[in-house]
């Protein structure tokens, strides 16, 4: 088990453009304004949406399903983290929209998304760094350090 706490954060809000590929663009705002570990939370629609799920059955990159039609975001969070060095922002997200028996539901890891409408926040810690890594089992994401970094 890994435990840390940050001490010192910072908040970032954001709305983004339209038509902005989401992860990238998250990306552009950690490296612009300096956040090296965090997360994310977000709200709003998204559409060409491209969603995989995890099934620790079978291990390694899971299948990616891509979604048509603009989606409202129920839930989109992950963390920003540093795998293998570098900046890595990702996020598991749930979405709806109306379909011709009901609202329809669907989730997963965020692989890629347009942005319709978006606005996000993301929680900076400045004095934390989390790394991530694929979990061997399952393929999904983890923390797996979590060590005291004062800003450089």
């Amino acid at each position: 088990m890994i435990v840390a706490e940050s001490q010192s954060s910072r908040r970032i809000v954001a709305s983004l453009d339209r038509g902005a590929d989401l992860l990238p663009a998250l990306g552009a705002i950690c490296r612009e304004r300096a956040v090296r570990s965090g997360l994310v939370v977000a709200h709003g629609v998204l559409e060409e949406v491209e969603l995989a799920v995890h099934d620790p059955r079978s291990p390694g990159r899971p299948a990616a399903r891509r979604i048509g039609p603009a989606m409202t975001i129920v839930h989109l969070g992950g963390p920003v983290s540093e795998r293998d060095g570098q900046l890595h922002v990702e996020a598991t997200c749930a979405l709806s929209r109306e379909g011709e028996s009901g609202v329809i539901v669907v989730g997963g890891t965020l692989l890629s998304a347009r942005v319709v409408a978006v606005t996000l926040v993301i929680d900076a810690f400045e004095d934390l760094l989390l790394r991530t890594a694929a979990d061997p089992a399952s393929g999904a994401s983890v923390v797996v350090a979590a060590i005291a970094a004062p800003r450089p």
